[in-house]
C-alpha cells in the first residue's frame, strides 16, 4: 500500500474526532444560550408582572382623578397588563390537541394575529393620548411616582415592539406583492424561468463533478489494492 493512502487513513480518524468535538461544543453552547434566554425571559416576565401590580396599587392610592379628572392612564395600564400577560401566557402554553385541517388553522392564526396587531395599535394610541392629555397633566403632577415611571416605560416598550412587528409584517407583505407581480407579469415569469434554468444547470454540473470525483476515488482504491 502506498504512503499517501496510509497517511490519509491515519489522518482521517483525527479529523473525525476534531469535527465531532467541534460539533459537540457548538451544541453545548447553543443549549446554554437557549437555556439562559428562556430563564431570562421567565425572570423578566415575573419581574414585569410584579412591577405592574405595584404600579397599579400606587396609582390607585394617588387618586389621579383629583388633579387630572379626565385622565385614564390607570385604566390603560390595567388593560395593557391584562392583554400583554394573557397573550404571553397563551403563546407559551402548548397545544396538545392536534387539528386535522391545517389550512383552516393557519387561516385562523393569521386572522387572530392581524386582530392582535390592530388592537395593539389602538392600545398604543390610547396610551399616548392619556400621557398627553390636558397638556401632560399626569407628567406635571405625578412625575416622580412609581405609577408614572412604570406607565411610561411600558408604553415605550409597547411602542418599540409594535414598530418592529409592523416593520416585519410590512416587509413580508411587500415581498408577497412583488412575488405576485413577478408571477402574473410576463417579464417576471421569463426572469424566474431564466433563474430556475441557471440553478438547475449549476446543480447538474455539481452532480456531474461529484460523480467524477467518486469514480476517481474508487479507481484509486482499486489501484492501491493492486499495488499491494
Amino acid at each position: 500500500m502506498s504512503s499517501n493512502t496510509m497517511s490519509s487513513n491515519t489522518m482521517s480518524p483525527k479529523n473525525n474526532t476534531k469535527s465531532t468535538r467541534k460539533s459537540g461544543h457548538c451544541e453545548v453552547c447553543c443549549f446554554c444560550f437557549m437555556l439562559l434566554f428562556f430563564l431570562g425571559l421567565i425572570v423578566g416576565s415575573i419581574a414585569a408582572f410584579v412591577v405592574w401590580i405595584v404600579a397599579l396599587v400606587n396609582g390607585k392610592n394617588l387618586v389621579i382623578t383629583e388633579k387630572c379628572p379626565d385622565n385614564q392612564l390607570w385604566e390603560w395600564l390595567l388593560v395593557w397588563g391584562l392583554v400583554t400577560f394573557v397573550l404571553v401566557g397563551g403563546n407559551t402554553k402548548k397545544n396538545k390537541d392536534e387539528e386535522n385541517n391545517d389550512c383552516l388553522s393557519s387561516g385562523c392564526k393569521i386572522c387572530c394575529n392581524m386582530i392582535i396587531v390592530i388592537c395593539s395599535i389602538v392600545l398604543c394610541w390610547w396610551g399616548n393620548e392619556q400621557l398627553e392629555n390636558d397638556n401632560n397633566c399626569i407628567e406635571r403632577n405625578y412625575n416622580n411616582t412609581v405609577f408614572y415611571d412604570t406607565a411610561i416605560v411600558f408604553w415605550w416598550f409597547h411602542f418599540i415592539a409594535l414598530c418592529i412587528t409592523v416593520g416585519i409584517l410590512g416587509l413580508l407583505i411587500l415581498g408577497l406583492v412583488m412575488y405576485l407581480v413577478l408571477v402574473n407579469c410576463k417579464c417576471g415569469r421569463n426572469l424566474m424561468d431564466q433563474i430556475y434554468s441557471k440553478n438547475s444547470k449549476n446543480h447538474s454540473e455539481d452532480d456531474l463533478i461529484a460523480d467524477i470525483i467518486s469514480v476517481d476515488a474508487k479507481n484509486e482504491g482499486k489501484s492501491d489494492l493492486l499495488e499491494v
